[in-house]
């Protein structure tokens, strides 16, 4: 589950056995069930994550990256793949580009922005399922319409040719 914040952008692609984010900029939140290995990373200007099976926070902006974790723990390291630290659930760490990821350091949830609050994985569809049902009755409306018109013409056509034979 990927929830994209106003005004961010990210490049997503597969590969044989890799799946891969690269965040351009602004925030997104990640769900992620847990796996083992290096099967999902996400690419930063500044840091490289492992996903281990997490709930977290990726905030791009002007090089710098932060990363906060609410659920599970994330590999986090350089840009090469190098000086890596596990950053553990209600943790935070940051990179600069050209540098290490910082010590993980306790989140200050005060001064967290919660932008993904009323989001989950079950509210996200929400909008779809609405558009979709929408469009549905919108459909059998105009069907609607269409065969009503069709009936009028064929019923006027009728009298019409009953009245001719009449006279």
């Amino acid at each position: 589950f990927v929830e994209v914040n106003s005004g961010a952008s990210f490049t997503y692609g597969e590969k044989k056995d890799e799946t891969t984010f690269e965040i351009l900029k602004g925030s997104l939140r990640f769900i992620f069930e847990a796996v083992t290995g290096t099967g999902r990373k996400i690419y930063m200007s500044s840091a490289v994550a492992v996903v281990r099976g997490t709930d977290f926070v990726v905030n791009e902006k002007d090089g710098k990256s932060e990363i906060l974790v609410f659920d599970g723990k994330l590999a986090v390291s350089d840009v090469n793949g190098e000086n890596t630290l596990e950053v553990p659930a209600g943790y935070k760490t940051e990179a600069v580009s050209g540098g290490n990821p910082s010590k993980p350091e306790p989140l200050d949830w005060a001064n967290v922005d919660r932008w993904f609050d009323a989001i989950t994985a079950e509210t996200s569809k929400k909008p779809i399922a609405q558009w979709a049902m929408a469009v549905a009755w919108g459909m059998v409306i105009a069907v609607f319409i269409i065969v009503s018109v069709v009936i009028f013409f064929a019923i006027k056509k009728t009298i019409k040719n009953f009245r001719k034979k009449k006279k």
